[in-house]
């Protein structure tokens, strides 16, 4: 596992056995933002601190010490409008990306807002279907608006990361591509995802375990684990829009016609954005 990146708790017990590791580390308080970030980077390279709050997003208190901060904030919503933009000169001083439940339709709203202030966005997906159609409206407004807005994820991800001939997985924007990031459990084991975390499934039990990963039948069966729709008459593989969504709603979407047609139109003005625009890299990188 080439260029891997580690996703643990803010915990000194678990980071100090790290070294000389790419972290990501998971905060709910956001005072916790530049300790977490100081303590990673005595002996790692800090990549992002993943910051989950429950408050909307006008009750945090933004700090300008945190602009050196990679930040992935994610809030259950916007909150008060006038309070979020007297936070904007702060705001558009950081290395941010907000995200927003998927599965609130204020979100798009929301998220639209924001990136029409210039603050980088984006939806988080929480185990249940989106609605393909204001899905689409978002998607649109991200990539083909001439207004001067900010990014919206997973749109710029997708439109930037998009290969022709290859799979383009979005989960790295959250930091759950397998290939890429391993998450650390409070007690130190070792699953793929933050929900492998939240619901106890684990692939090592031990930090130790992680040079050794790659060899590990469940990890490999994890990571081949998309491969899977392919062995079903039914399966999302045989979609117009599986490459940009390797089937992750295949288990939660009943419209999978919607689904498939979205991620159709994703693919098509990500092929349409490269003969215009070219490849455009600004914020830290998932």
């Amino acid at each position: 596992m080439t260029n891997r990146i580690l996703v643990c708790p803010f915990d000194e017990s678990i980071i100090n056995t790290l070294h000389h590791e790419a972290v990501v580390v998971t905060i709910n308080d956001p005072r916790d933002v530049v300790p977490a970030a100081a303590e990673v980077r005595k002996s790692n390279m800090l990549h992002a601190v993943s910051l989950h709050i429950s408050l909307p997003l006008s009750f945090i208190h933004f700090e300008r010490e945190w602009a050196e901060v990679p930040l992935a904030l994610y809030a259950p919503s916007m909150g008060d409008f006038k309070t979020v933009a007297d936070m904007l000169p702060i705001l558009r001083m950081l290395n941010i990306r907000i995200f927003l439940p998927a599965d609130k339709k204020e979100s798009y709203t929301s998220a639209r807002i924001l990136s029409s202030l210039k603050v980088p966005v984006g939806l988080s997906f929480n185990g249940s279907s989106p609605d393909w159609e204001t899905m689409s409206d978002l998607m649109h407004f991200a990539v083909y608006s001439r207004v001067e807005h900010a990014p919206i994820e997973p749109f710029d991800y997708l439109i930037n990361n998009y290969r022709i001939n290859d799979r383009t997985d979005f989960d790295s924007v959250y930091f759950n591509d397998s290939s890429r990031y391993l998450h650390i459990s409070k007690e130190g084991r070792v699953g793929l995802s933050f929900n492998d975390i939240a619901e106890d499934q684990y692939i090592a039990d031990s930090i130790a375990d992680i040079q050794d990963i790659e060899n590990m039948p469940e990890y490999r069966n994890n990571v081949d684990k998309w491969q899977e729709h392919f062995h079903r008459s039914d399966g999302c593989a045989y979609c117009g829009g599986w490459r940009a969504c390797l089937g992750k709603f295949f288990e939660v979407t009943e419209d999978r016609k919607a689904c498939g047609k979205f991620f159709t139109e994703v693919m098509e003005a990500a092929e349409n954005n490269k003969k215009i625009h070219g490849q455009r890299r600004e914020l830290w990188q998932p």
